[in-house]
C-alpha cells in the first residue's frame, strides 16, 4: 500500500502537467481583446498569435522523442516544465507582436508534455492504476482550461481604465502572468519525480532501474516487473529502421489504416474544436452578449469540457470507439449548423432608438447614414463599420455595437455552443488518441503515431490561424457551416472504414482492417477468443 501511495504521488505530480498544459493553451482566449487593440492586430496577425503554439508542438514533434531517449523522461519533463515558466514570463513581458509570437510558440514547444507524461504513466503506473491515471490526465488538461476561462473571466470583472495591472493595456499580461505559479509548482515539484525504469535499463542501469521499482511496487513483484521489462526490452531492439516503416506504411495493406488516421487527425481539428476553445469570447461577442457575459460563458463551457471528459472515461470500454464517434460528429455537425441557422437568420439594423441608447459610449454620427437599413450577415454590417470607423476604435468598441443592432436567436447558438463541447469531449477529442495507439501496427508505431500527430498539429495550427480571416471575410454562419460539413464529411469515412476496435488486440485490428473488413461483430469476437 505505501509503495502505491507513492507512486500515485510521483504520478499526480506528472500528471499536474496536463492542468498546467490546459491553462496555458487557453488563456490566450481573454487575451484577443486587448492585444489586438494594444498592438493594432489584424485579423491574421490576431490567429498568428493564436496559434504559434501550434508551430512550436509541431517543432517539438521532431525533437521530444530525443530528448527523452537521451535524458531521460523525468529531466524531459523538468525542461518542459522549465519551458512553460519562460513562455510564461515572456509573454506577460512581450513588448511587441513578434515577441508576442515568439513567447508563445516557445511555449507550444512543451505541449509534448501530454504525449511524454503518457510515455512516464505507462512505464511506470502500477497496472492496477494505470487506465485511471491515462484517464486522470484528461480530465487534468479540461480542468485546466476551465481553469483559465474562469480567471479570465474575473479578472474581466475587475477591469479598470485606471488599474496598474487590470487597466487596458496591462490585463492581458495578468493573464498570462497567472501561469507562471503553477509552472513553478510544477518544476519544483518535478525534481523530486523518480526516473522512469524502462529508460535506466535502456540505458544499461539495471541496479538504478531495480532501485526506483522498490521504491514504487511492492517487493514481491520487483524482480517479476523487472523481467518483464529486460525481455520488452530485447524485443522491441529489433524495429525497422524509418525508411522502412514508411515504406510499409505506404504498402496497400496499410491504406485503411493511415486513411482512418488521417481522418481522425484532421476531422479532430477541423470539426471547430479550435475555434470554440480558443476564440470562445469572441464567439459569444459575435452573437450580442457583451465582454463580459461572453467571458461568462466561455467559464460555463470549460465546466462542461470537465464533465465531459469525465464521462468519456466511463464509456469508451463500455460502449465503444466507433459508437463514441459516430454519435459524438453527427452531434457536432447538428451543433454547427444550428449555430450556422442562428447566424444566417440574424439581422442588423440601425434605428433612432438604437443610436439613442449607445450615444453615451460610442461616437454614432457615422452610423447616422445606415438609419433603418438592415443587413442580413455580420460580415456585411462590419464591412460598413469598418467604412465609418478606424480599426483601432472598432477592435474596442465593435462587440458594444454588435450588441446594440444585431437581432439574433442567440440562446440556441450558446445551446449549440454547449452541446458542442459536450460532444467533442467524448467523442473525437480524446477518441482520436485512443484510436491512433489502437489502430496501429507495432511494426509502425513509432512513425505512425508522429505522423498521425503531425496531420492533427497542422490542422489545428491552420484552423487557429485564419479563423478571425474567416469571420471577417466569410462571415459567421458560413464558417461555422463549413465545420459542420468537415464533421460530417469526418464521419462518413470512418463510418464506412473503422472497424470496432474495443476488445480487439492490435495485431487483430490490423488483419480486419488490411482486409477491408467494415464492422465484423465485436460480440462475436470475444466470445470466439473466450471460447479458445
Amino acid at each position: 500500500m505505501e509503495n502505491d501511495y507513492r507512486a500515485i504521488k510521483y504520478l499526480a505530480i506528472v500528471i499536474l502537467g496536463g492542468f498546467v498544459f490546459g491553462l496555458d493553451a487557453a488563456v490566450v482566449s481573454g487575451t484577443i481583446r486587448y492585444i489586438s487593440m494594444q498592438f493594432e492586430l489584424s485579423s491574421l496577425e490576431v490567429g498568428t498569435v493564436v496559434g504559434a503554439p501550434s508551430i512550436g508542438a509541431i517543432i517539438a514533434l521532431f525533437v521530444a522523442g530525443k530528448l527523452t531517449a537521451v535524458f531521460g523522461r523525468q529531466k524531459t519533463l523538468v525542461l518542459i516544465a522549465f519551458t512553460y515558466v519562460i513562455s510564461a514570463i515572456l509573454s506577460a513581458t512581450a513588448l511587441g507582436y513578434y515577441s508576442l509570437v515568439f513567447a508563445r510558440a516557445l511555449g507550444g514547444l512543451a505541449f509534448c508534455s501530454l504525449g511524454i507524461t503518457s510515455m512516464y504513466i505507462g512505464e511506470v503506473a502500477p497496472s492496477h492504476v494505470r487506465g485511471k491515471l491515462m484517464t486522470a490526465n484528461q480530465v487534468t488538461t479540461a480542468f485546466g482550461f476551465f481553469s483559465a476561462y474562469l480567471i479570465n473571466y474575473f479578472l474581466v470583472l475587475s477591469f479598470n481604465e485606471n488599474s496598474v495591472f487590470l487597466g487596458p493595456e496591462t490585463i492581458w499580461r495578468t493573464m498570462f502572468a497567472v501561469e507562471i505559479i503553477p509552472a513553478i509548482i510544477w518544476f519544483l515539484l518535478l525534481l523530486k519525480v523518480p526516473e522512469s525504469p524502462r529508460w535506466l535499463m535502456m540505458k544499461g542501469r539495471p541496479e538504478d532501474a531495480r532501485k526506483v521499482l522498490k521504491l514504487l511496487n511492492a517487493p514481491d513483484n520487483v524482480e517479476i516487473i523487472h523481467k518483464e521489462i529486460q525481455q520488452n526490452i530485447k524485443s522491441t531492439s529489433a524495429t525497422l529502421s524509418v525508411t522502412a516503416q514508411l515504406r510499409r506504411l505506404a504498402s496497400k495493406r496499410m491504406s485503411i489504416i493511415v486513411l482512418v488516421g488521417v481522418t481522425a487527425a484532421i476531422t479532430q481539428s477541423l470539426s471547430g474544436i479550435n475555434a470554440i476553445a480558443y476564440y470562445s469570447p469572441t464567439i459569444f461577442e459575435q452573437i450580442g452578449l457583451g465582454v463580459n457575459e461572453a467571458f461568462k460563458q466561455t467559464s460555463i463551457m470549460g465546466m462542461l469540457g470537465i464533465l465531459a471528459a469525465g464521462t468519456s472515461v466511463f464509456l469508451v470500454d463500455k460502449v465503444g470507439r466507433k459508437p463514441l464517434l459516430v454519435v459524438g460528429l453527427s452531434a457536432i455537425a447538428i451543433c454547427h449548423f444550428t449555430i450556422w441557422n442562428g447566424f444566417q437568420n440574424a439581422t442588423y439594423v440601425v434605428t433612432e432608438e438604437k443610436l439613442a441608447a449607445v450615444e453615451s459610449t460610442v461616437d454614432v454620427e457615422p452610423l447616422k447614414s445606415l438609419l433603418n437599413k438592415e443587413f442580413s450577415s455580420d460580415r456585411d454590417f462590419k464591412v460598413e463599420l469598418r467604412d465609418r470607423y478606424d480599426a483601432n476604435f472598432l477592435r474596442a468598441n465593435e462587440s458594444n455595437l454588435i450588441k446594440s443592432f444585431i437581432q439574433i436567436s442567440a440562446g440556441p447558438i450558446v445551446a449549440a455552443i454547449f452541446a458542442f463541447k459536450i460532444a467533442f469531449g467524448f467523442s473525437i477529442g480524446p477518441m482520436m488518441w485512443v484510436l491512433f495507439s489502437e489502430i496501429t501496427p507495432n511494426s509502425v508505431r513509432s512513425v505512425a503515431i508522429p505522423c498521425f500527430a503531425l496531420m492533427s498539429s497542422l490542422s489545428a495550427w491552420a484552423s487557429q490561424k485564419f479563423f478571425p480571416w474567416q469571420l471577417e471575410v466569410f462571415g459567421s454562419a458560413t464558417t461555422f457551416l463549413s465545420y459542420g460539413i468537415f464533421a460530417l464529411l469526418g464521419m462518413a469515412v470512418l463510418v464506412v472504414f473503422l472497424i470496432e476496435t474495443k476488445n480487439r488486440s492490435i495485431e487483430e485490428i490490423e488483419s480486419l482492417m488490411a482486409r477491408g473488413e467494415r464492422s465484423p461483430s465485436v460480440t462475436s469476437a470475444t466470445t470466439e477468443r473466450g471460447k479458445a
